[in-house]
This record gives C-alpha cells, structure tokens and sequence, in this order.
C-alpha cells in the first residue's frame, strides 16, 4: 500500500511540474509570476518536492507543507478532543 501511495504521489508532482513547462509564454512575457498549487489527501504524512524545477529558460521553486486535518470532538465533560484522521500535502512552485 505504502508503494501505491510512493508511486501515485510521484505520477502527481510530475504532472505539477510538466505544467511548469507548458506555462504560457505570454504571462512569462509580461513579468506575472504564477503559482501551482496542488493538494493532496493521504493517510499519512508523505514527504514532498522541495526545490528548483527548471521549466524551459525560467526556474522554479517549489516547496511543500504537511497539514493536519483534524477532527475534533466535545467530551461529556465539556472538553475538547481531537485527532488527526488524514494529512494534506500542500505543494506550491513559484
């Protein structure tokens, strides 16, 4: 299962770095800086690309964030509780 999760996560920053390298040469042009952003949803919390990407004659940085996604409930005596059910990876090039 863990190498399932390896690969699909792998296919997925692939396809966000391709689109890096098929950014319009027209934004490129006029000096605007684009950010992708991908999400992804797992059980665990799995490392990201950090990092320059190449893309054509302009270079990329992306990095990553590991979030938490919590569920929180309220205990009979009023207190809160909470646990981290899945985590988000939050990666974002520049």
């Amino acid at each position: 299962m863990k190498t399932l999760q390896t690969v699909s996560f792998s296919a997925a920053a692939a396809v966000a770095i391709a689109s890096l390298l098929f950014a319009s040469d027209a934004n490129a042009r006029r000096g605007g800086t684009s950010v992708i952003e991908q999400h992804y949803i797992t059980k665990g919390p799995v490392k990201g690309y950090s990092g320059f990407v190449r893309a054509g004659a302009r270079s990329y940085y992306c990095d990553y964030q590991r979030i938490p996604n919590r569920v929180c409930t309220y205990t009979s005596d009023g207190r809160e509780r909470c646990k981290i059910e899945s985590w988000t990876l939050k990666q974002a090039c520049y």
